[in-house]
């Protein structure tokens, strides 16, 4: 049983054995079959490889000419939505209307926001629509100008109006504030320079003649300060239609212009004190102070002025400087007008007084002349060398005065009334000096100086702003010099007068000496009163008699200063002697009685 199993196994195994090989062979075979088949693929792949390359490429090129297509629809959609708002942005504002347009405006902002953002690639599209967009900005910008055309005009209820608050609303719908202002400025820089770069020229000051008149506003400064100002104050009110009177768009116009052509202005006024100095160029130079202070105050009003800009402000004030030294040249001016002349009477003393005060009368129209006085002290203005001589003779001035005026006010009325007792006492001085063989007499002088006083009264009572700028203390420091010249001129009348007080003290004292007796001494002192009287009364009008005055008002300021002087003291002189009882020959001492005396002052003065 066991041999016989073993051989079955061993059948088996060899049967198995044979399959076993076979089947090695077999997998040889396959093994060898699928390398030939994974060779033969290999090459089939790098055959078929191209082919697939081919394809993809073909693909994709045929997915990039779809999108090619797709964009040149897009293209070709947004250049007719381009062309149809170039179309409409090319219309003149004033046919579709401001506000229509702005909305087209806007419109066409978005539709190139989307082109550059879609078709950029297609520059000359996107850059021909917006040049447009650009172009009709600046059609928006010009036309906006051109709603400032007169500003002066300009009212609430105007389109004008409306239409620009639409401008400046499209400006804020794209959120640029700045660009909103800086729109603005450039309408008004354009606006300023349109007015009054054609003015700026008539600002130049030229040299004029010492002696050449020169009218109050005549200057081109005077135009261009007018013009200025009526600029100014249409752009304020444009600013304030519009609600912007709170930004900065006026401040910054203003500062520019003043900032460039205005300063060159202002400099070139320096340059003209610099190289002409002042002399005979006063009065032109208060006429450019006073538009400058007129022009300064105005802009202030609207709240900016020559200090918002630092070089203005100190050229400005350089400038003022410089015309500082005006006060002392006024002051030297009068002293070598009286003594370079050659010879005083009755026809060239009040002259040269209409001249002088002529002066004073034009310098006084200024209201510049209160500039000069900032920081001044009451009188600095006669500190010059060589000492001034009537300084050390007379002063009108009127202690405490100051309290009566604005200090200002008082400086300057102080500074006019200190040239006309310059004039007087100089006068008066060279009146002495002259008065040799064939000068004046003391009462000639007198006269002739309380004549042109009373003419430099009169002249200042008949011109309101003079009288005005010398205030309270005028009259009174006039008068003061009336009171000094009449004493001069009443020399003669004087002595009459002195003689009947002189007189009737000495028979006084005798009187008393003689226990009140009516003795033949004080008979012949009452005798000799009178007649001394008479002589020297008589005397003294037919001097006055000389002069032949024909003022109304020197006449009657003359006589009633004599009547009061004589009067006085004759109507004591008759009350205590005039019953004549120390002489039987009456009529040849007392020859006027109190009435007859008082009518003959009356008749012959």
């Amino acid at each position: 049983m066991s041999m016989l199993s073993v051989d079955v196994d061993e059948a088996d195994v060899e049967v198995l054995k044979k399959i076993i090989e076979r089947s090695s062979e077999l997998f040889s075979k396959i093994d060898l079959l699928l390398h030939t088949i994974t060779m033969k693929t290999l090459t089939a792949s790098k055959s078929i490889k191209p082919v697939f390359a081919e394809i993809s490429v073909l693909t994709t090129k045929k997915d990039s000419i779809e999108e090619g297509l797709l964009l040149l629809s897009s293209v070709s959609e947004y250049a007719a939505l381009a062309s149809e708002a170039q179309k409409m942005l090319s219309t003149p504002i004033e046919t579709v209307g401001v506000v229509r347009y702005l909305q087209q405006l806007l419109a066409g902002q978005d539709l190139l926001k989307n082109m550059k953002r879609d078709i950029r690639d297609f520059s000359g599209c996107v850059l021909s629509f917006d040049n447009s967009v650009l172009m009709a900005e600046l059609r928006v910008i010009s036309y906006f100008s051109s709603l400032f055309g007169d500003l002066e005009d300009m009212k609430p209820d105007l389109p004008s109006v409306s239409e620009a608050i639409a401008v400046i609303e499209y400006f804020v719908s794209r959120g640029d504030l700045i660009s909103v202002f800086e729109a603005m400025e450039k309408v008004f820089v354009q606006k300023l320079n349109l007015v009054l770069t054609p003015l700026e020229a008539g600002c130049t000051l030229q040299k004029r003649p010492a002696n050449a008149p020169y009218e109050k506003g005549t200057t081109g400064l005077t135009v261009y300060t007018k013009e200025m100002i009526s600029t100014v104050s249409g752009l304020t009110s444009a600013c304030n239609q519009l609600e912007l009177g709170d930004s900065p768009v006026l401040r910054n116009t203003i500062a520019t212009y003043l900032g460039t052509r205005f300063l060159k202005i202002l400099s070139g006024f320096s340059r003209f004190v610099d190289s002409l100095g002042l002399s005979g160029q006063d009065l032109i130079m208060l006429d450019v102070l006073e538009n400058l202070m007129v022009l300064d105050l105005a802009l202030l009003h609207w709240g900016f002025g020559f200090l918002t800009v630092l070089e203005v402000d100190r050229e400005y004030t350089n400038l003022v400087t410089k015309c500082l030294s005006l006060l002392t040249d006024w002051v030297m001016f009068i002293e070598s007008r009286v003594t370079q002349m050659d010879r005083f009477n009755q026809e060239s003393v009040p002259q040269i007084v209409v001249e002088v005060i002529s002066k004073i009368r034009r310098i006084s129209e200024f209201a510049s002349l209160s500039m000069l006085f900032e920081n001044k002290k009451l009188g600095s203005w006669l500190n010059v060398k060589p000492p001034l001589r009537f300084v050390t003779i007379f002063t009108s001035v009127v202690q405490g005065a100051e309290a009566l005026m604005d200090p200002l006010e008082f400086l300057m009325s102080s500074y006019l009334l200190d040239l006309i007792d310059e004039l007087m006492i100089e006068l008066e001085l060279a009146l002495k000096e002259a008065s040799g063989e064939n000068g004046m007499r003391k009462l000639a002088q007198g006269f002739t100086l309380i004549k042109n006083v009373v003419m430099i009264e009169t002249i200042i009572n008949r011109l309101d702003s003079l009288y005005r700028k010398l205030g309270a203390i005028g009259m009174e420091r006039l008068q003061r010099l009336k009171n000094r010249f009449l004493k001069m001129f009443l020399d003669d009348w004087n002595y009459a007068s002195y003689i009947i007080i002189r007189d009737m003290t000495q028979i006084t004292t005798t009187n008393a000496m003689n226990g009140g007796q009516n003795s033949g001494k004080e008979k012949e002192q009452i005798k000799e009163l009178f007649k001394n009287f008479n002589e020297s009364f008589e005397e003294a009008l037919r001097n006055y008699e000389k002069f032949q005055i024909q003022e109304k008002d020197l006449r009657g300021y003359l006589s009633n200063e004599i009547k009061k002087l004589i009067l006085n003291a004759y109507n004591k002189l008759y009350d205590k002697y005039g019953s004549g009882e120390f002489t039987k020959n009456r009529a040849k001492y007392i020859r006027y009685d109190k009435l007859q005396l008082e009518r003959l002052l009356n008749e012959k003065l």
